[in-house]
């Protein structure tokens, strides 16, 4: 429809969210403004070129940061990287990756579904009055460097196709194969940790099953994923308990878990390597660009 503006809303799979999406396309309509949302869950399943183009031609991308998903994060980095204006919103009962403060941001809370949707109308309304309090605000994410691989010495020829990938696009990457004869190798993997922005997860039964890695990677992984806003990227290897474990099934799969790496084709294996590093790039140069201006 013509002299409407669109507007990309991504956000948790939420039941009460769902709920809502009828009633904040038309608490916005009146602005003559289009709503598309795309859900964190259905991210994995998606194209990434198709909702790359929703962002491109959408006039203001809505985030919501709860739980701060990888999806999330993906899109974050890309609209800082086509300097689109971003508007956050999160739960203000939820814990957020971002430090919040000086970013215009809308916290919401779901007890009250009038207000809810009042408070959404105003902030989408002031983000397209004054779009440039809503570019390159946050202070979060990766360079696209410093990406760590935690995976499974079972699996390692997994690990052997991911690491052709990330370097063919010359990304940075640490594994523990770049231990080399005479280093301490728990050491060099506690220091890799701490300069690492990215994670990648290659999780299977052997990995979780692994008391070193549940022991100190995977701590050592979610307190950066905490503290430092890491990105986590998990990848299954095989059927495995990941996405019912009641901390790591809060990060977004970056395929369908339900059909692993070891269920795949070869194709199907190499485009999901492929897509790892389309977000790690997507998300570097959004947030590189996004510190380079602050």
């Amino acid at each position: 429809m013509a002299n409407r503006t669109k507007i990309l809303m991504v956000q948790p799979d939420r039941p009460l969210l769902r709920l809502h999406l009828m009633e904040l396309r038309r608490a916005v309509s009146d602005q003559k403004l289009d709503l598309e949302s795309v859900s964190t869950a259905a991210f994995a399943n998606s194209a990434l070129d198709e909702i790359y183009e929703q962002a491109e031609a959408a006039g203001l991308i809505v985030v919501d940061v709860t739980d701060s998903t990888s999806a999330a994060m993906y899109l974050l980095g890309y609209a800082h990287a086509k300097q689109k204006a971003v508007l956050i919103m999160y739960d203000m009962a939820e814990p957020v990756a971002f430090d919040a403060s000086g970013v215009p941001a809308f916290r919401y809370s779901l007890e009250s579904a009038e207000a809810f949707l009042e408070g959404f109308r105003i902030a989408i309304a002031d983000a397209l009055m004054d779009p440039s309090r809503y570019r390159n605000k946050l202070q979060r994410g990766s360079t696209g460097a410093g990406v760590f691989i935690s995976y499974s010495r079972k699996d390692k020829h997994f690990l052997e196709r991911l690491q052709v990938h990330l370097r063919a696009q010359h990304i940075d990457l640490w594994d523990d194969t770049r231990i080399q004869v005479g280093q301490q190798w728990q050491k060099e993997i506690e220091a890799a940790l701490k300069r690492c922005k990215v994670a990648i997860i290659l999780a299977s039964a052997d990995y979780l099953a692994s008391e070193f890695i549940v022991s100190n990677e995977l701590p050592a992984i979610l307190t950066r994923a905490e503290s430092e806003h890491t990105l986590i990227i998990p990848v299954i290897a095989s059927p495995c308990g990941f996405t019912r474990d009641p901390i790591l099934k809060h990060f977004q799969v970056i395929h369908d878990p339900s059909n692993t790496l070891a269920e795949m084709t070869e194709v199907e294996q190499e485009r999901v390597f492929d897509k790892v590093c389309q977000a790690i790039e997507v998300f570097g140069r959004g947030a590189a660009r996004a510190a380079g201006e602050s």
